[in-house]
């Protein structure tokens, strides 16, 4: 039987095409510099081999790569990724016919500071100067904010937060500052209550604005809220 690609493996986590991606949506919806996730052929990244890989994008040169384990990189992507269309091609090895195409479209996109802030702020400068917004808190972490637990289990989910899409983001490129102990830590705003969230990976939450280190973060695009 001819191999086809069923879905892609994200920080241990195989979001499968059928079953994970309705509406439309496909990941990643959400970029951030240092972001890698893994292609899957037949429901198993070991199949990878099976194929060979290739990609295109009309964004700007070099900001997609694939290597021919199905590993999928964005060097140098920046927030001009925004509304362009990426697509890796797989072709079956055995027939040489086309194994699948995937396609996705990036509609946000999070540019992060290596240096570590203790408050709003001391980060909104950096914002400004990057010409980004303030994230809003459901783009970080999708989850309902009337629930005033101070944690929760992190959903995995497409077309979701950054923790919910991408799960522990270090472990998909995304470079934490070592005054974070390997565990993303963003302040983050909420409409619909106007308060400030210190959110980490783990599901973890605060609601403040200063007191905690986190990495400063600009948004750009299309917002979940």
């Amino acid at each position: 039987m001819m191999s086809k690609i069923t879905g892609v493996l994200v920080d241990n986590h195989i979001y499968d095409i059928k079953n994970d991606m309705t509406n439309g949506y496909h990941f990643p919806n959400c970029l951030f510099p240092g972001a890698t996730f893994k292609m899957v052929i037949d429901n198993d990244p070991v199949n990878n081999g099976k194929v060979k890989w290739s990609c295109s994008t009309d964004a700007d040169n070099n900001v997609l790569a694939i290597s021919q384990d199905g590993t999928v990189t964005f060097p140098d992507v920046d927030e001009k990724c925004i509304g362009n269309i990426f697509a890796i091609f797989a072709t079956d090895k055995s027939t040489n016919k086309s194994a699948g195409i995937y396609i996705f479209t990036v509609k946000r996109f999070l540019k992060y500071s290596i240096e570590a802030y203790d408050s709003v702020k001391d980060i909104l400068p950096w914002v400004k100067k990057m010409n980004g917004e303030f994230p809003e808190a459901q783009d970080i972490d999708s989850y309902d904010y009337n629930d005033h637990d101070s944690g929760h289990i992190i959903k995995r989910e497409v077309n979701a937060g950054l923790y919910q899409e991408w799960g522990d983001v270090a472990n998909s490129g995304w470079k934490t500052n070592s005054e974070c102990a390997g565990i993303c830590r963003i302040y983050a705003f909420n409409k619909e209550d106007n308060i400030y969230y210190w959110l980490k990976n783990d599901g973890v939450r605060q609601e403040l604005s200063v007191g905690f280190t986190a990495q400063a973060v600009a948004s750009y695009g299309e917002s979940i809220a």
